[in-house]
């Protein structure tokens, strides 16, 4: 699968590549990479593969921090929308 080839650790360090430091970016270019996954996958198999890819960065944040709650929200939000 993506994890055995690595493509999900690679994804997710292409959108904060490209995304940098600013929550906002990081939001949005984890709801695109979301959008596009659920496009050829189950919306409910996306969400959990990205939420995964993402666990490292959400593990060092609070829990009551906005971003926690817009990220986990935005992804769900994204597989919907894309699938």
């Amino acid at each position: 699968g993506l994890a055995r080839a690595g493509l999900d650790r690679r994804l997710a360090m292409a959108v904060l590549k490209r995304t940098g430091d600013r929550p906002a970016a990081v939001l949005g270019g984890t709801m695109a990479l979301c959008f596009a996954l659920s496009t050829v996958m189950s919306n409910t198999a996306t969400t959990a593969m990205v939420l995964a890819m993402f666990a490292p960065l959400l593990a060092r944040l609070d829990d009551d921090e906005p971003f926690v709650r817009a990220l986990v929200l935005g992804i769900a939000g994204a597989a919907n929308v894309g699938g």
